[in-house]
Formats: structure tokens, C-alpha cells, sequence
């Protein structure tokens, strides 16, 4: 699917789209009682972290938190969307069937960690999307992807990259492009799904809008210039290993070295930091057999892989924990370095949401004028959210734990006003579990057991009425029917010390990722090569790469 809305927005799939399959992992678990939407409400707000001082960090570099996202966006789509089925506003949400989810909810992505938010979805026959889709290459090198340069407004700029190529690939390029390959009174002529990205109501194109596979990932500025390294890693690619025979061969060829080094760091170093080495390695040697249950009792859907929405719409959504409300972004919104004077002592995250393609009319900027590109003080220095240095703690992740940034409670780029239940991140995923009647942590946990043997390690009754979110598990209901997303957040903190996921969260998500990969015949697990037959990164043309880091050094941006 080339263009998705905003979180929380009604979405409709192009005519003649099914959509991929999600499903329950246990569904067979209890389902959840009615009249419980005060209790997650009132659970909700007490997760919104009101603390002065934000002291609490992890030890996985902040990178990670978008890397996370990234991966997301990926593999799923249209779980946390408005529409009359699945919608969480209103005073009071009833549970759905299950029968009733899986037969209405579809998954916009493929479901396989296959890149289609970066390349597009060349397989849908909406010609609209065909189109769009073509867009993203390079009019002049085909082999390459397109991206998008920056605005100077005389503020200086992070000396990575050196060339201008800094942005994603926005709509003011496009249609100002001497190739002309769509013109402002074709983008009015769109039919209204896609039309509405684009043009305003009154009539006025939306220039700073991002051309790219997902449009989820021009919701924030880290996320956004994440997608633009990995645009960048691809021409890298393209440019190492030359011509493979015409542009189309040259960037098939790229295409698949990005993305078998992208799934490849998912297992290997991704996997590892969130979930711990030991359950991605027991996942790993024994074939991910949560999942494998999971995919065999869906069946084949062709091109699609099932995805769990135990997953999906809970324990993935661990990383909204890790986002930190401001961050040492660069030289000039942040530690000063060099001769460059910091604009300001951080990057808030406030900052992050309005350098987008939602940000402004079309792109707000320090000095009061608009751009419909990014100003080129604000692309990120990856080097800063790689950094390992625990003399510089504010550069990791906030704790996996209970306690949300403060911003995460008023999400202002959600639209509507102060309250609102899509602009509160936690009471959002909390109603949205709720409505698709998500099996509780229990029912997860003993599901576990009896499906792959198993057996995973419980929180007590004290653990769970602990902290400043104790007192509404006590009295809402919530000690023995535990709201899935809260639970894997809660045993982070308390059984990992918010190091890394607890036993069920980590096991949710390391079964889900590795599941797809080692189903995926087009994955790397299943390509031959040095790693006791196996594919690895040092068998194709970036040599040796073991983190995210070597990635993006490749890509010139460290």
C-alpha cells in the first residue's frame, strides 16, 4: 500500500483489495467482559509520567526507539485506525467478537518484513498507487530511489550528509521536477482517498507531503530521516555493486541486499536489545513454534503473512514507552560540538512532530517563514542516537516501564483538541486492546504454555498493585484480567529492571519477527551463504555489518 493517514484515521483500502489476514494467537481465550472502559481510562491517565526530571534510561541507544517504528509500519497497518467497526471514542466500548475482528480488520502491509513502506506496493492494481509508486525511483537513475534536499534558511547545518539529498522526497520536488511526472491539476484530479493526502479542502496542494510507501513515516522526524538513511543505504548499494545488467537488474539486486541486511539486523541486533539474547536464540533454534502454531491454523494467503494481534496491537507497542521527551539531536539542538553554536539545548519532542508533513502550513520554521522542505538545521546526527557511551545516558532509551512521556498524553499532531482520546497514546491503546478483545496477560501467559510447552513466569498480585498505576489494577477489575499492553510494560520494569521486555513480552515479539522471516522464502534465512550455509551481511557488497551503526556509516550519515 503506497499511502496510509495518520494514526487514528479512518482508512479505506483501494477497490478490489483484501488486505492481508490478522488473527488471535489464543483465540480461544476468554473473552473480555463489558463495562470496563472507566477502568483502562482511568489506568491510562495514570501512566502519563508527570515527573520534572526525566532520569530514567535504558541502555539501548535512542535509535532503536525508531527503528522499532520503522519495523511497524512495516509489517502492519490499519490496526489502530477509526472506523464504525473499530472505533475507541465515545463514552462507553463494547468488545468485539473475534470472528467479528478478523473478518473486518485486514492488514494493509504484506505482512512480510519486506520493505514495501520503503519501495512501495507495486502489486496492487489501482493505477493510482502504480504511479505513485513509480514515483519513488530516481527520474534520471532508475536503479536509485528518489529523496528529497533541504531548505537553507542561513542557520548552519550538521556536517552529515554532505550532499544535499537530507529529506524525504516531498510533493514540492515532484511536481516542480523538469521530468514532470505528475502535475499540480492531476494531484486535484486524484480520487478522494488519496486526494485528501494531498490537497486541502480549499483546493491548495499540500506540498510538504512525503512521496514515499508509507506515509505513517513522515509522522515524526526521527522516524522520517530512520527512512531516509535506509533510502540512502539503497543508492549506497546501488552504487557498489554497478551495473547488474540495466537499471531494472541494478535495482532488483540493491532491493534485495536491503533487504535481507534490514531483516538480518532485525534478528541479530534489533531482537537481542528489546527481548534478550536468550529467548531469540531459543526462539531461533526451535523454529519460532508460537508462530509457526499461529501461521498453520490460518492457512495460506498467498503473498500475505498472518499477523497476531497480540502482537500487533499490543506487545509491539512496547516502544512508546522508550520515547524520551526531548533529545540530544544534533549540534545545533543539543551538545555543542565544534565551531557550531546550538540553536537550542534540545530537541523536544513537540519539535519532532512539526518538521513533517502534518507540521505546518506547509512547514513551520524558527524565523517565521514556511518551507515545503526540511530546513537544513534539522536533519538528525545519527552518530549521537547510535552512542553507546554510558557517560551520556540521555542518548538511550527512557525505561521500558509504565510510565509514558508526558507528550505521549496530548499527541497535538493527532488534530481535535486537548482530551481527546486519539491525542492520549495510552488511553488510545488501552480502548483499542479493549474493542478487539484482546486475550488478558493471563490467558497469553497459560496460552503459551499449552500451545509450545513453555512455561513463562507470572507477576504477583504485589507487583501488579504496585506503583502509581497499583491502585486502579486493585480496584478496577484489572488484577486478574490484565490489559495485555500494560502487562508487558509492567513486567519490563519489574522483572528486567526496564532494561529489555519481560518473559512475555519478549517472547510475543521475537516469535512474531523471527516467525516471519523464517517463513518467508524470500528472506534471508532462507538464502545460502557463509553463516553455517546462511546468508550474512559480509556475503553481499557491504562487507562486515553487525549493527544498525555499520548501516547507517555505510549510508554516510556517521
Amino acid at each position: 500500500m503506497l499511502i496510509n493517514k495518520r494514526h487514528g484515521a479512518p482508512l479505506e483500502l483501494p477497490t478490489g483489495t483484501e488486505g492481508g489476514p490478522f488473527g488471535y494467537f489464543f483465540p480461544d481465550a476468554p473473552s473480555a467482559p463489558p463495562g470496563m472502559t472507566d477502568a483502562l481510562d482511568a489506568l491510562a491517565s495514570a501512566m502519563v509520567d508527570h515527573a520534572d526530571v526525566d532520569d530514567g534510561n535504558s541502555d539501548v541507544p535512542a535509535a532503536y526507539t525508531y527503528f522499532g517504528q520503522f519495523i511497524d509500519h512495516d509489517v502492519t497497518a490499519n490496526t489502530d485506525r477509526e472506523t464504525d467497526f473499530s472505533s475507541v471514542e465515545g463514552e462507553e466500548i463494547i468488545p468485539a467478537h473475534r470472528s467479528d475482528v478478523t473478518a473486518a480488520v485486514r492488514n494493509l502491509r504484506t505482512g512480510r518484513l519486506e520493505l514495501d513502506s520503503l519501495y512501495g506496493d507495486r502489486t496492487l492494481p489501482d493505477p493510482y498507487v502504480q504511479r505513485f509508486a513509480a514515483m519513488l525511483r530516481h527520474p534520471t537513475l532508475p536503479a536509485k530511489m528518489w529523496l528529497g534536499t533541504l531548505e537553507d534558511q542561513g542557520f548552519g547545518r550538521p556536517p552529515l550528509p554532505a550532499d544535499p539529498a537530507a529529506d524525504l522526497l516531498r510533493l514540492d520536488r515532484v511536481i516542480q521536477d523538469p521530468h514532470q511526472q505528475i502535475t499540480p491539476a492531476e494531484i486535484r484530479a486524484l480520487p478522494p482517498s488519496m486526494r485528501e493526502a494531498f490537497v486541502r479542502d480549499d483546493g491548495s496542494l499540500r506540498v510538504q507531503r512525503a512521496i514515499i510507501g508509507d506515509s505513517r513515516n513522515d509522522e515524526n522526524l526521527a522516524v522520517a530521516q530512520f527512512h531516509v538513511g535506509m533510502l540512502r543505504f539503497h543508492n549506497k548499494v546501488v552504487d557498489t555493486i554497478g551495473d547488474q545488467g540495466g537499471p531494472e537488474a541494478t535495482f532488483t539486486a540493491a532491493q534485495t541486499v536491503v533487504r535481507w541486511t534490514y531483516q538480518w539486523l532485525v534478528v541479530n541486533d534489533y531482537l537481542p536489545r528489546m527481548c534478550g539474547e536468550a529467548v531469540v536464540h531459543d526462539v531461533l533454534v526451535t523454529g519460532a513454534p508460537l508462530y509457526s502454531d499461529f501461521a498453520q491454523r490460518m492457512g495460506s494467503h498467498g503473498a500475505h503473512a498472518p499477523l497476531p494481534l497480540e502482537f500487533s496491537v499490543a506487545a509491539f507497542r512496547f516502544g512508546h514507552t522508550l520515547v524520551r521527551p526531548s533529545y540530544d539531536w544534533s549540534r545545533l539542538f543539543g551538545r555543542p560540538e565544534g565551531s557550531a553554536a546550538p540553536l537550542a539545548p534540545r530537541a523536544s519532542f513537540a519539535d519532532l512532530f512539526r518538521f513533517t508533513g502534518n507540521g505546518g502550513l506547509p512547514m513551520a520554521v524558527e524565523n517565521g517563514v514556511s518551507t515545503s522542505r526540511l530546513p537544513a538545521q534539522w536533519p538528525i546526527e545519527w552518530a549521537r542516537f547510535v552512542d553507546e557511551n554510558v557517560e551520556t545516558p540521555d542518548r538511550f532509551t527512557r525505561r521500558f516501564d509504565t510510565r509514558l512521556a508526558p507528550d505521549l498524553g496530548d499527541m497535538f499532531n493527532e488534530g481535535g483538541v486537548q482530551g481527546d482520546v486519539l491525542r492520549v497514546l495510552a488511553r488510545r491503546n488501552l480502548r483499542r486492546g479493549y474493542r478487539l478483545n484482546l486475550p488478558t496477560a493471563q490467558d497469553c501467559i497459560a496460552g503459551v504454555q499449552e500451545r509450545v510447552g513453555v512455561e513463562l513466569p507470572a507477576l504477583g498480585s504485589d507487583v501488579l498493585t504496585s506503583g502509581d498505576t497499583g491502585v486502579i489494577v486493585a480496584g478496577g477489575g484489572l488484577l486478574s484480567r490484565t490489559p495485555l499492553w500494560f502487562y508487558v510494560l509492567k513486567e519490563a520494569e519489574a522483572q528486567e529492571n526496564g532494561l529489555r521486555l519481560g518473559p512475555l513480552g519478549a517472547r510475543l515479539v521475537a516469535e512474531t519477527l523471527i516467525g516471519l522471516i523464517q517463513t518467508d522464502p524470500c528472506s534471508y534465512w532462507n538464502a545460502p551463504g557463509s553463516d553455517s550455509g546462511r546468508w550474512q551481511p559480509v556475503d553481499g557488497p557491504t562487507g562486515e555489518l553487525a549493527v544498525l551503526a555499520d548501516l547507517l556509516r555505510f549510508a554516510e550519515l556517521i
